[in-house]
């Protein structure tokens, strides 16, 4: 019977050290997706950033505008396809109904308002979707850059420029945003290997 007892102590042992490295591996490989996520929305980001930048520089809203409705999502796929992800801008106030959220999204973007709402700054985080599929998101705020196109009309935006947003985006919701408010948020999905 003593013996009987030893081996089921050291069966029970192994397995609650089994269950820490594996608590320990999923902690490792979160923080692994999380760094990747911020490096892919970063780099996203960038070049978003720069061909909005050269094309206000080039010719105002003007030119930002139907630069951003043909060439924003493509190239954000062309990153996507490079990291083997899925990226995506989304927001509650969407421009873009390809950016609308879904269920998910939607949940994570109302967790960052509440955040905001108590104070603290929201994180980026992660969701498991699935057994295969996991959800980076991080938060944007707006930049001075961003207020050009979606800034207060009437102050950063002239009635010209948003009349050329909304001949783009007739439903548009995005507008009206003040330095460093929530924008919306990346959504960056990883397909487990």
């Amino acid at each position: 019977m003593a013996k009987l007892l030893n081996i089921s102590l050291i069966i029970t042992l192994l397995g609650l050290m089994a269950c820490g490295q594996s608590n320990q591996q999923k902690q490792d490989n979160d923080q692994a997706l999380k760094t990747k996520g911020k490096a892919i929305a970063q780099e996203t980001f960038k070049a978003l950033s720069k061909e909005l930048k050269a094309a206000l520089q080039k010719g105002g809203v003007a030119e930002a505008v139907p630069y951003c409705s043909i060439n924003a999502l493509p190239l954000t796929q062309t990153i996507a396809k490079k990291h083997n992800v899925s990226i995506r801008r989304t927001s509650l106030h969407i421009r873009n109904p390809k950016n609308f959220p879904n269920t998910q999204e939607r949940k994570v973007l109302e967790d960052y308002e509440q955040s905001l709402k108590t104070g603290k700054t929201p994180k980026p985080q992660l969701t498991r979707l699935s057994d295969k599929q996991t959800m980076f998101n991080a938060p944007i705020f707006i930049k001075p850059l961003c207020l050009n196109c979606h800034g207060k009309v009437g102050e950063q935006i002239s009635k010209k420029n948003y009349a050329l947003i909304k001949s783009s985006y007739p439903n548009d919701k995005a507008t009206n945003y003040k330095m460093a408010e929530l924008r919306g948020m990346w959504s960056i999905v990883f397909q487990k290997k």
